[in-house]
């Protein structure tokens, strides 16, 4: 937890019994309490397509996950997180979700996700969990030609 979430998270207790002692609703207490405990922080890694937002992430995580050829190769936007178990999922704006592989990113086969899908990544891994507050967003910049 951030440092703040654990102020906050550690003054519930006092709270809930100044509420009770004064006779006042806490039902705001409860939302504040998941709110506290499940705030997560985006992480925006937006550049132009190869300039290596996908090696700093893979030499992040220490495991080669997107592409990094020559070529513009991250053309579909992911999120990585931290999680107990391994999942990598494309995600649709309409809420329809399916499962891919590793190696599905990796050879960056993702074009049944265009226009507007994304790459759910979460693994169990001690770098991620060092942050697990946080989720990265990798996105590439559209390409225009200078004039």
């Amino acid at each position: 937890m951030f440092h703040q979430q654990t102020l906050i998270a550690e003054a519930i207790p006092t709270v809930r019994t100044l509420l009770t002692r004064y006779e006042r609703p806490a039902d705001w207490l409860a939302t504040l309490t998941a709110d506290t405990q499940n705030f997560i922080v985006r992480v925006p890694l937006v550049g132009a397509f190869s300039a290596g937002k996908s090696s700093l992430l893979n030499a992040f995580i220490g495991t080669p996950i997107f592409a990094t050829n020559i070529d513009p190769e991250t053309a579909i936007p992911a999120e990585i997180s931290h999680a107990h178990s391994e999942s990598l999922t494309g995600c649709w704006p309409d809420g329809r979700k399916m499962a891919l592989s590793r190696e599905d990113v990796l050879q960056n086969q993702l074009a049944m996700l265009q226009p507007s899908g994304w790459v759910d990544i979460t693994l169990a891994l001690p770098q991620l969990a060092a942050i697990s507050h946080a989720t990265v967003q990798l996105t590439s910049l559209p390409c225009t030609e200078s004039l």
